[in-house]
């Protein structure tokens, strides 16, 4: 039979991460050009975040762990 260890080096998932996530990211969106200051406070460190006006920013954290497709993008890094 196949085995189910993950292949993937990166520890599973907190068993609270869904909880945080919503709990964290709404705050996040809503605190408009203050978000990153808010992350910081919340212990935040790796964050997409996409604005209502499509506008793409990512904290370095965050930025080691994404490879994107699209060539071109506009990415506002995050320190």
């Amino acid at each position: 039979p196949p085995s189910r260890r993950s292949r993937s080096r990166r520890p599973a998932p907190a068993a609270d991460a869904g909880m945080r996530s919503d709990v964290l990211t709404k705050p996040l969106f809503l605190a408009g050009d203050r978000w990153s200051e808010l992350a910081r406070q919340l212990d935040v460190i790796r964050v997409l975040r996409v604005n209502a006006n499509g506008k793409i920013s990512v904290t370095n954290a965050m930025q080691a762990r994404l490879r994107f497709e699209m060539e071109n993008l506009d990415i506002n890094l995050v320190q």
